[in-house]
């Protein structure tokens, strides 16, 4: 006993002392501390041209780590070994410079031809195939290069006002007949589920006869709507927020039936407002062996292009390529007031793809083939709506009972507004809220109740999603309102059963949004 007291006063001495000698942190640093971690690993000569980026991820709130080629190694493995090593791991690792300064990965899976991937640079774990930090690669070839596309992504970033092409968003469908109409109906569950309750619209209205609705987007469907390139050309000048295309493609082109619809030569040529983000679900257009693939003419077109391009480097298959899409944007407007960036959209869709489209193995070939080109944590800039939260995402309910879900509302604005409130049941499950409509002086929050009445006609097991949206009150103008909206997910379970019993492989997706919850008012 005696010689347990002695060490521990010894103990207690020494870590006396190690406080005296590196006293506590100020906040500020132990807030930088905890900042994500965004590291950069570039050639030595690209470094200079790097600095105003560094300084506005900064600002974004990243503690940024720049990385030479010099301090790395130039081969593969030690590129790999020296990211594996930071502590604390980075979230987000952009790669500078093409294939010639920093080399690709063979897949492991079947590609013919054979074909590469930036995957392997973020699985640490022998065996792995599921990434444990974000990457994106800027394709550049030189300073040049880099220097133009840091100029339009940092003038993103810093743009006061959001322009209103911003607010639109062209989906592209294949015309392949075996493929078009699947497309295009998920093409349309997207629009009804995710882009038209938060605002965003279209102005192509269809062709020849043919009449496209613009809300939620643009329809760009040959099949149905008649669209054709010319359309297509047009509506990308005007400036999107996104481009999402869906069918047939190569190294060079988007194809449809009768040939490319839109070529590298017509990306070189783009004048108009570059468009944040292009996901191209189409074969091998992000192919590294290609001189000049699609992804590298949208990232490299120094005024216009894309600042991120997401697409494969080998051939999709258009069942998965459309889950896809329909996960990429659950997640990435799952809650609307704080979007994901597309590097966490990209990687919560695979995660789904492994897990819930795919029995085992998984789905390490959808991992292989989709690459990001540019600034993975690239966010939609959207306008200040209401924050919305709510303290469950995910809630068990008995089969044909009542449940009650309360969502705070917060007005983060700088003026007193007004939101209207509607709910949706996807499941047409009868809702109500105690409240329609909440005026709100700037910062003020306040919790509204949703009660929702499961009906008993669906098996145990089923499952809704309860959308609250919040849209700003008249007298703005209509193409001025803002929306914002949240999801709660439900399922229904038999309760003279344990819920342990139950079978739970499709409840919900937690993994998300783990952290959507924070600053919710109980």
């Amino acid at each position: 006993m005696r010689r347990f007291l002695q060490r521990l006063i010894l103990a207690l001495l020494w870590l006396a002392g190690m406080l005296t000698a590196f006293p506590a942190q100020s906040s500020s640093v132990a807030a930088q501390s905890a900042a994500p971690l965004y590291l950069i690993i570039t050639p030595d000569a690209f470094a200079s041209a790097l600095t105003d980026f560094i300084t506005v991820q900064q600002e974004r709130g990243f503690q940024v780590q720049l990385a030479l080629l010099s301090q790395t190694g130039t081969e593969k493995e030690q590129i790999k070994n020296y990211i594996q090593r930071l502590f604390p791991r980075p979230k987000y690792v952009l790669l500078v410079g093409d294939n010639e300064f920093i080399p690709t990965w063979p897949f492991t899976t079947f590609a013919i031809p054979p074909a590469s991937t930036d995957l392997y640079y973020t699985t640490f774990t022998d065996n792995s195939y599921r990434p444990k930090t974000i990457l994106g690669r800027l394709p550049v070839h030189n300073t040049t290069d880099l220097t133009d596309y840091m100029s339009k992504l940092i003038a993103y970033y810093h743009m006061a006002a959001i322009p209103s092409w911003q607010q639109q968003i062209s989906f592209i469908a294949t015309d392949h007949p075996t493929f078009a109409m699947d497309t295009e109906d998920d093409f349309n569950y997207i629009i009804a589920t995710d882009t038209t309750p938060t605002g965003y619209s279209g102005t192509f209205t269809g062709r020849d006869g043919a009449i496209a609705p613009t809300t939620g987007g643009d329809r760009l469907f040959p099949l149905t709507y008649n669209a054709n390139s010319d359309d297509v050309v047009s509506i990308i000048g005007e400036g999107r927020a996104a481009v999402v295309y869906l069918g047939s493609g190569s190294p060079t082109s988007w194809d449809w039936n009768a040939g490319p619809f839109l070529s590298v030569n017509q990306v070189r040529t783009f004048s108009g407002p570059p468009i944040p983000l292009v996901l191209a679900l189409a074969h091998k257009t992000a192919d590294f062996a290609t001189a000049e693939s699609m992804a590298d003419a949208w990232i490299l077109n120094a005024q216009s292009g894309a600042l991120v391009y997401i697409g494969a480097s080998a051939d999709t298959q258009n069942n998965s390529a459309r889950a896809l899409a329909n996960e990429f944007f659950n997640t990435e407007f799952y809650d609307f007031s704080t979007p994901r960036s597309v590097g966490e959209a990209l990687q919560a869709s695979l995660l789904y793809l492994d897990k819930i489209f795919y029995t085992p193995p998984g789905g390490k070939a959808e991992y292989e083939r989709y690459q990001l080109f540019g600034d993975p944590s690239l966010t939609f800039r959207l306008p200040q709506g209401a924050r919305l939260r709510s303290h469950k995402f995910y809630l068990p309910v008995d089969w044909g009972s009542q449940v009650i879900i309360p969502f705070s509302v917060e007005n983060p604005g700088e003026t007193a507004e007004t939101f209207e409130l509607t709910i949706h049941s996807f499941a047409l499950n009868p809702v109500a809220l105690d409240v329609y409509s909440v005026e709100l002086a700037p910062g003020a929050a306040t919790v509204v109740y949703a009660t929702v009445q499961m009906s008993t006609d669906y098996p145990v097991g089923a499952s809704d999603n309860i959308t609250l949206t919040a849209t700003q009150h008249e007298p703005l103008p209509a193409d001025e309102l803002i929306k914002t909206k949240i999801t709660v997910s439900l399922q229904t379970f038999d309760p003279a059963i344990p819920l342990p019993l139950v079978k739970r492989s499709n409840f919900g997706k937690p993994y998300l949004r783990p952290d959507a919850a924070v600053g919710i008012i109980q």
